[in-house]
């Protein structure tokens, strides 16, 4: 198991990825856990997934280094923004305003500041950065 992820507005939902190639989403607090079809959304041990803080029907994830969300709580994922370089890293939403967005990259840090939307992360900084906190 890699990357757990737990949604601070729900703690029954959580999410995880595995090294070989799946990952499994539990809605009862990890008594009962549902594989996610690879075609919705591909394992990726470098990201874990991020809920959005008040939201639990929404969910980012990286899906073979590509942002993907989720709005029916982990039911189907679908593409979102146009990053140029893969996920690496953590995905971070602001708790007081979700629709501030920041992912690290292989390429460095990505900010959007609609949720992931047409507007797509941006650059922010380019560096090694992995881990990003929001407050």
């Amino acid at each position: 198991m890699f990357s757990p992820a737990i949604s601070p507005a729900d703690p029954n939902l959580m999410m995880l990825n595995c090294d070989m190639g799946g990952v499994y989403i539990s809605e009862d607090g990890g008594r009962h856990w549902r594989m996610i079809h690879h075609a919705q959304l591909r394992s990726d041990t470098d990201s874990p997934p991020a809920f959005h803080p008040a939201n639990p029907d929404v969910i980012y994830a990286s899906s073979a280094g590509r942002l993907r969300i989720s709005r029916d709580r982990g039911k189907t994922f679908s593409p979102v923004g146009n990053l140029k370089d893969p996920l690496q890293g953590q995905i971070a939403i602001h708790p007081a305003n979700p629709d501030l967005l920041l992912a690290g990259t292989r390429g460095g840090v990505r900010v959007s500041r609609d949720a992931g939307g047409d507007d797509g992360p941006r650059d922010v900084r380019r560096d090694r950065t992995r881990h990003l906190a929001l407050r």
